[in-house]
């Protein structure tokens, strides 16, 4: 049994993990700043071990104290790491908030817990934006080309870490993980929104025409990869996490109305696309077959049961916004 903390459990894939890391009869502290759990999208909310969990409502802007505080004292021998101001596009609307939560306030955290002993592993969940877009195969040690101000705060960090681990042997390891989604996803991110307004028969605008590529990995996939960095992965190493498949989002939203039985031409509208959308990244896998991870789960089969999650509370969701929310 683990002791593990989760910086960024409310989100959809801290959620996922800590639900999967109460299964495994793990203790687990999770930390977000966000303390809206709406029992729909909160996958753990029925298991039967949840008393094993202690949420904390902080801040990394703000509340570094609470958090450090609290890591010493419960002293987890994991922590990951899945905070992060996200949203790529609103990141040009004000960069320094994307600096100051995913670079300036990690940096505040990494040098109040560089001395714990106790940590055996610190697993950063990053992005292949770092790299930019590229049609080559990209390695773990491919040069970074970020394109966004998300990107760039992302890359910063990841290159903070590396030098922690070099000069502090900070037991770091970085995993950078595809698109992912499933049950429980906020309903915003492309899949969850497209069933949604499907069944309201609402258009839904494609940024660009849909065109940019992007691999998916389910949800049941992204836990059992964090599973294996836990047991397998080595301190110091990076990991790509992805399926094999490349799929543009306009063919991801057809797949969605060929379930449902739409019209995918009388569905979508065409619009601008956002500043420097990158077209795809083309992960190299050869890292997480390492460890014993490959995909289980293509994206028709994960998309089936994401509509089967929507259709069981279909009244509620098709009530709740599909817009995103942006808290600087």
């Amino acid at each position: 049994m683990n002791t593990i903390a989760v910086i960024g459990s409310s989100s959809f894939f801290g959620k996922s993990l800590v639900n999967n890391f109460l299964t495994n009869g793990d203790s687990v502290i999770g930390f977000n700043r966000s303390d809206a759990r709406n029992p729909i999208l909160t996958s753990y909310i029925n298991n039967k071990n949840i008393s094993n969990l202690e949420l904390i409502h902080a801040d990394l802007n703000h509340d570094i104290d609470v958090i450090v505080n609290k890591i010493k004292e419960c002293k987890p021998n994991i922590i990951i790491d899945a905070a992060g101001q996200g949203m790529v596009a609103e990141s040009w609307q004000d960069p320094t908030n994307w600096f100051n939560t995913n670079l300036v306030s990690k940096a505040k955290l990494f040098k109040e817990i560089l001395d714990c002993t106790f940590l055996e592993k610190y697993i950063r969940i990053s992005t292949p934006e770092v790299y930019g877009s590229s049609i080559e195969k990209l390695q773990t040690n491919s040069a970074y080309n970020p394109s966004t101000p998300y990107a760039i705060s992302h890359a910063s960090v990841d290159m903070l870490l590396n030098a922690y681990f070099k000069e502090n042997n900070f037991p770091i390891i970085i995993a950078r993980f595809a698109n992912f989604y499933g049950p429980g996803q906020q309903l915003y991110r492309i899949i969850p929104k497209s069933i949604i307004k499907c069944m309201r028969s609402e258009k839904i605008g494609l940024h660009g025409g849909g065109i940019s590529m992007r691999s998916f990995i389910y949800q049941s996939d992204f836990v059992s990869a964090i599973n294996a960095v836990i047991e397998y992965g080595k301190v110091g190493k990076i990991y790509h996490f992805s399926d094999n498949d490349m799929y543009k989002i306009r063919d991801v939203v057809k797949i969605v109305c060929e379930q449902l039985n739409e019209d995918f031409y009388e569905f979508v509208i065409d619009q601008p696309d956002r500043p420097a959308k990158d077209l795809m990244y083309n992960l190299d896998i050869s890292s997480s077959k390492e460890i014993g991870w490959t995909p289980k789960i293509n994206l028709k089969v994960g998309i089936a049961d994401t509509i089967k999650w929507i259709e069981k509370n279909k009244s509620t969701f098709l009530e709740m916004s599909t817009d995103y929310v942006y808290i600087p």
